[in-house]
């Protein structure tokens, strides 16, 4: 797996959603519609591991929002994979959401 689902705290994934969030502040959403797309989707991805992992529910409801938000313009582009990303997110997001968090070791 990767770094960020290797460790147990939060530290990589931190780094990660700031780097995601700089670079939608820096990128103007007209110019990379959808490059800014992949990139919350990237930022939602983050979000829900480590909300998982904080139990920090806010952190899931953004992560869920920013998939729901994503999923029409994947769809209408025709870009199966994304769109199954964040069907995937938005499933994952809503039973953390609904049953809890999991309980580590």
């Amino acid at each position: 797996g990767s770094i960020a689902e290797r460790e147990t705290g939060t530290a990589t994934l931190d780094e990660a959603i700031a780097t995601y969030r700089a670079a939608l502040a820096a990128r103007p959403r007209e110019s990379d519609e959808f490059g800014c797309a992949n990139t919350n989707l990237n930022l939602a991805g983050a979000l829900v591991v480590a909300g998982e992992r904080e139990g920090a529910c806010g952190r899931v409801e953004e992560a869920l929002a920013l998939y729901r938000a994503v999923l029409p313009a994947f769809d209408a582009w025709g870009h199966e994979f994304r769109a199954g990303l964040a069907r995937e997110g938005i499933a994952r997001s809503e039973a953390i959401l609904r049953d809890g968090f999991k309980k580590s070791g």
